[in-house]
């Protein structure tokens, strides 16, 4: 009965060591395995979002184009107050100022 005993508490033992093994095991693939995950999702993220970025330039160029272009021809034919156009300009390059003042210190603070 003794054997008996002493075999059960050894093949616990064991059991108890595999488990611990099993545990430094996957600590060290979550480890290794989490910054190459992040890494990987990152450059995808990165491809997506480049041509969303591009567009939205552009479309926001158009648009200040267009904008700028039909209050001047408003402007040149006396329908707009001069002054009214100087301040939708200045408005205007705050706008261009901030937006690209916004862009450049997210792409320093990533890095």
């Amino acid at each position: 009965m003794a054997t008996n005993q002493n075999q059960t508490i050894e093949v616990e033992k064991e059991k108890v060591r595999l488990q611990q093994e099993q545990a430094k095991n996957f600590n060290k693939l979550i480890d290794k395995g989490f910054p190459l995950i992040e890494r990987y999702l990152n450059a995808k993220l990165e491809k997506i979002e480049a041509p969303r970025f591009k567009w939205t330039f552009v479309i926001f160029g158009v648009l200040l184009i267009l904008i700028l272009g039909i209050t001047a021809f408003l402007t040149f034919y006396d329908k707009l107050n001069p002054e009214n156009f100087t301040f939708l300009l200045g408005i205007l390059i705050g706008s261009i100022i901030t937006l690209l003042g916004d862009i450049l210190s997210n792409f320093g603070g990533n890095n």
